[in-house]
Formats: C-alpha cells, structure tokens, sequence
C-alpha cells in the first residue's frame, strides 16, 4: 500500500507501482491464431482439432465436441499450427470470447478458427503461468471489447491482442502474485457461489411478488418503501 506510484496511461487501469512496466501485448508474449478449416477437412480420426466449443472456464474440454483432420493434410499444411503443452488457449469470437484455458495434455493438437494460442517469447517480461490471470482481468476485457468488431458476432485477433496494453509487475512479484491468487483460489470460488445463490433467491423471491400483486394475493396500491436504515418486519 505504501509503494509509490504512477499513472498507467490506461484509463481502467489508473495508477500502478513505479516499478511495473506499461507495453503494448504484442512486445510481451507470441501470440497465433488458428486457420479457417472448412467442414469438408474434418474426418473421423487422425490429429485432433481445437475449437471455440473446446475452451472453457475449467479447462480444454473434448467430452462433448471433438474434430479431428488427416495425419496427412496436418504434415502438408498444418503442422505448424501444432499446439504445444503448456500453451494458454483464448477464444476470440461469439458469446464465448474471452475464455482461456492451459493446454496441459501431450496429445498432437492444433488450433482451429477463432482459437489463438499464446506463449511467453524469449527473454519476455512476462512469466507463463501470469498469462491466465492477466487473460482474465478486466482492464484487459474492457480494452479488448472496444478492440474487437462485430456486433452480433463479436471476434478479434492477434492484431487487436497486440494493441492492449498491459502492466508487467518485475518477474518475482508476478510469481507472488500468482502464488497468491492460487492460495485464495477457493476462498474466491465460495464468495462468488454465495452471491451467486443470493442472486438466484432475489430473482425467484422477485417473481414471487410479481405473481402475487398481479393475482391479487397481496394489496399493492398503498404499499411504501421502508425508509432507509430501516428493517422490514415479517408481514413485508
């Protein structure tokens, strides 16, 4: 709290420690986008495909999609967009962009359309394993969702990735951060389960009011806010 600071240049960031650099994405990490494969390419087995659907909030899942091309059509055309275990996945169209997800499986896989693998470049300031919490943060998304095109079928690139920037705390105090973040991960998980079960309550109890003033069950033409501070008794 006391360390001195300065301002980021990023209005959803504000101000950062001195000591943390401000660059744009595409100085900091590798960053490449899957090719178009058309539904002609795809066959029963052979190398496995990435899609959008593959990438979710718990990982690379194949449980309910999978797409596979020829080993051969891979060795002609597609070999280099292998992709290599420890890369963070993103998704970069429709209502699921935004997602990442670590690569952590030895299976030979590439990259499908609106899928980007990122990795850490050599003698970057970026560590790996910082990538999936900064992917995540929302002066990241905020800079991004202004990047992206489209409307109804929002989708971005490496060329949108490459404009964002980001703020790269020196290597050891990302590894503190990281180190920190996974120590309070299941603190974090039982917060958000909470408001999100007092959501669901506030919404069923909504409806329930609803039904009830528009049935007649309850009177609503005299009825008064509480005042402020105030605490409902049990008839409210």
């Amino acid at each position: 709290p006391d360390a001195p600071m300065k301002d980021s240049g990023v209005e959803w960031l504000g101000e950062v420690p001195v000591g943390w650099a401000i660059v744009k994405f595409g100085r900091a990490a590798f960053m490449q986008e899957g090719p178009g494969l058309r539904t002609w390419q795809f066959t029963d087995f052979g190398i496995r495909v990435i899609c959008v659907t593959n990438i979710t909030e718990n990982g690379i899942d194949f449980s309910k999609y999978q797409k596979f091309i020829s080993i051969e059509e891979y060795i002609n055309g597609y070999k280099h967009f292998t992709v290599r275990q420890g890369d963070i996945l993103l998704s970069s169209s429709g209502n699921s962009w935004g997602k990442v997800a670590t690569y952590d499986e030895t299976q030979t896989s590439i990259l499908n359309t609106s899928t980007i693998r990122i990795n850490e470049l050599s003698n970057s300031r970026l560590q790996r394993n910082f990538f999936p919490f900064l992917l995540k943060s929302e002066y990241w998304r905020e800079q991004l969702g202004i990047a992206m095109t489209g409307s109804c079928q929002p989708n971005f690139g490496p060329t949108h990735l490459k404009e964002i920037k980001v703020a790269i705390p020196p290597k050891e105090e990302q590894q503190e951060i990281v180190d920190f973040l996974l120590d309070n991960a299941g603190q974090y998980q039982q917060s958000m389960a909470a408001c999100e079960y007092a959501v669901k309550l506030l919404i069923e109890r909504r409806t329930a009011l609803i039904s009830a003033a528009v049935t007649g069950k309850i009177d609503v033409r005299n009825w008064q806010p509480p005042k402020t501070g105030s605490t409902p008794d049990s008839g409210s």
